[in-house]
C-alpha cells in the first residue's frame, strides 16, 4: 500500500499489527493513523516497530507507557520546526492562544 492510499480489506492484517504493537491505546492509535495518509500503513507500522525494538536491543522492557512515549516522541519528530515551536509555546502559556505570527513568523497562515 502506497502513502495516501485508501484502507481496504488487505490493510486488515497490518492494521490488526499496530493494534497489537500498540496495545489498542486510543491515543497512540490516533496519532499512528494521522501519518498513514502521508507515509502509508506500512511504513507507519514498520517506523514505530523499529522503535519498539531499538528499545528492546538496549534491554528495556517496553511496558504499556512507553508505547504512548514512543509514539508521541515519534509524532514530535515529523513537525516542521514552526509547529513544534507553536506546541512549546502553548505547554508554556498554559490556556493562551499562540499563532504563528506571535511567534514571530509574519505571513504564514494559520
Amino acid at each position: 500500500m502506497s502513502a495516501g492510499a485508501a484502507l481496504d480489506a488487505s490493510s486488515i492484517p497490518d492494521v490488526g499489527s499496530l493494534v497489537r504493537l500498540l496495545d489498542g491505546m486510543p491515543l497512540a492509535l490516533e496519532l499512528a493513523a494521522a501519518r498513514v495518509p502521508d507515509l502509508g500503513l506500512p511504513m507507519v507500522l514498520a517506523e514505530l516497530q523499529a522503535r519498539v525494538d531499538a528499545r528492546v536491543v538496549r534491554g528495556e522492557r517496553v511496558v504499556r507507557s512507553d508505547l504512548v512515549e514512543i509514539v508521541v516522541a515519534w509524532a514530535w519528530s515529523a513537525l516542521a520546526p514552526l509547529d513544534a515551536s507553536a506546541l512549546v509555546a502553548c505547554a508554556h502559556r498554559g490556556a493562551g492562544v499562540v499563532t504563528a505570527q506571535g511567534l514571530g513568523a509574519e505571513g504564514v497562515d494559520v
